[in-house]
C-alpha cells in the first residue's frame, strides 16, 4: 500500500522520485549505528531523511527499541512534521509505547493533527492467513 501511495505522489504531483526516501525501520537504525564504528557521518544519514520530500518508514517497531533508536526516529519525524510521511507498522501506537518509555515522543508526533491511520486487514500475502 505504501508503494501505491508513493506512486501516486510521483505521478500526480510535481514530485521527483529522487525526493523519496524509503527506509525499513530495522535497516535505518542499523545504518545509523554502523556510523558509530566507522568514519561515516550520522548527520549525513539523518540529513537525507530530514531533506526528503516524502519519507517512508516501513515496519516501525521491528527495530531494537533503544534510547538511541527511538531518539533518532523521533528526530526525523520532528524534522519532517509538515511534509508527507508514510509509516507502516504491525503495532498500534499504544503497543509502540510499551516497547520503550520514550516512544511516547514519537507516537505523539503520529497524532491526528499530522497523521491519519489506515488499518489494513485481510490475508497476509506472505503467509496466506488473515491478519
Amino acid at each position: 500500500m505504501a508503494v501505491a501511495v508513493i506512486r501516486e505522489f510521483i505521478l500526480s504531483l510535481p514530485f521527483s522520485k529522487t525526493g523519496v526516501v524509503f527506509d525499513r525501520s530495522l535497516r535505518l537504525v542499523n545504518e545509523i549505528q554502523d556510523c558509530y564504528s566507522t568514519a561515516a557521518s550520522t548527520e549525513a544519514v539523518l540529513k537525507r531523511r530530514f531533506d526528503a520530500r516524502l519519507w517512508v518508514l516501513d515496519d516501525l517497531g521491528t527495530e531494537q527499541a533503544s534510547d538511541d533508536a527511538v531518539r533518532r526516529i523521533t528526530d526525523i519525524l520532528q524534522a519532517g512534521a509538515m511534509r508527507p510521511t508514510i509509516i507502516t507498522s504491525n503495532l498500534a501506537p499504544a503497543s509502540l509505547e510499551q516497547r520503550h518509555p520514550n516512544y511516547f515522543r514519537a507516537v505523539s508526533r503520529l497524532g491526528s493533527a499530522y497523521f491519519r491511520a489506515v488499518r489494513m486487514t485481510g490475508r497476509d500475502r506472505r503467509f496466506g492467513v488473515a491478519s
